[in-house]
């Protein structure tokens, strides 16, 4: 014989598990429909960053010629008010009178302008290339990179290397295709001061991007950077960094330990961290320096490894 009295408890049961589920299954929507406009809403702010026209010095443009619905493509690389400019051109289409890819063009005192033949109106230019503000002779080069080049670690305080010399924690943007195999990246805390690793001139500052962590590659070129020129002909390129910390400017003169900007999460970053380089241009390309790092002048060197980095200061 059944008990009507045991049914009716187990049907309230599963009718409090049914609506508990419900519940949970509602909640689950909102929080994915929340998190589905949050990313349109984010990726909608990246692609803006996109309209803001970085600065360079090498411009490209079109110029019309007298024939109607026809004109040319131009290139045009030139010394900054700072310092020479460098590029190593590997691919341009279409083809430009009196240059021949793959070749590296050094500005000088006068610029250097090439152009294509005369093509439609509406033609596409494209045009690959690696720049720098040092550029670093073979022999140069392989002395540089025969040893460690030592010089402060960039942050003080606690801080985690995510990404040095070939070890990687999470996805993996440093090779030696890009150039950046010896690059390091360094989390820290947002708005967290970033200190000058070594004396140089400021040769090149950005300081408009948005903290969005936009990750896609798409955005590597709309982070706020720093980029110092040593006294011996390397460069430190300071990337990501907040929006409107930056605090030196171009042409300035900055000494070892200065603080020149934060911790950002600015361009292609997927958290705030510091990329830190140096490195410069060669006949092959753009190259980086494996690096030893020191926490104060005089301290012991170490060589940067995955895991937890502490420097604290003695000032």
């Amino acid at each position: 014989m059944s008990n009507p009295l045991g049914e009716c408890e187990l049907s309230k049961g599963w009718l409090a598990l049914s609506v508990g589920l419900a519940v949970f299954v509602a909640a689950l929507a909102t929080a994915l429909a929340l998190h589905q406009r949050h990313q349109r809403e984010k990726a909608a702010l990246c692609r803006a960053q996109l309209e803001i026209v970085t600065r360079m010095p090498a411009h490209a443009g079109w110029e019309p010629s007298e024939k109607q619905g026809y004109g040319k493509w131009f290139l045009r690389v030139e010394q900054t008010r700072t310092s020479p400019y460098h590029m190593r051109l590997t691919f341009v289409e279409p083809d430009m009178v009196g240059l021949s890819v793959p070749v590296t063009l050094k500005s000088g005192e006068k610029p250097k302008l090439f152009h294509t033949q005369e093509v439609a109106l509406g033609s596409g230019f494209s045009i690959k290339y690696q720049g720098s503000y040092a550029y670093l002779d073979a022999r140069r080069a392989a002395s540089l990179n025969a040893a460690r080049y030592s010089l402060l670690f960039p942050i003080v305080g606690s801080t985690m290397i995510k990404q040095a010399d070939g070890q990687v924690s999470g996805r993996i943007t440093h090779t030696r295709d890009n150039g950046q195999y010896h690059a390091v990246d360094i989390g820290a805390d947002l708005g967290t001061p970033v200190r000058a690793a070594k004396a140089g001139m400021v040769v090149f500052t950005e300081n408009r991007y948005a903290d969005l962590g936009c990750r896609d590659m798409l955005y590597a070129s709309v982070d706020n950077v720093v980029t110092v020129l040593h006294d011996d002909g390397t460069e430190a390129i300071y990337g990501h960094l907040r929006q409107g910390s930056v605090r030196v400017g171009e042409n300035e003169r900055v000494e070892a330990e200065d603080i020149i900007a934060e911790v950002g999460n600015s361009g292609a970053s997927d958290g705030p961290h510091l990329h830190f380089q140096v490195g410069g241009l060669t006949e092959g390309g753009y190259v980086t320096l494996p690096l030893s790092f020191k926490c104060e002048p005089g301290a012991h060197e170490f060589y940067p490894t995955l895991g937890p980095v502490t420097c604290s200061s003695q000032h």
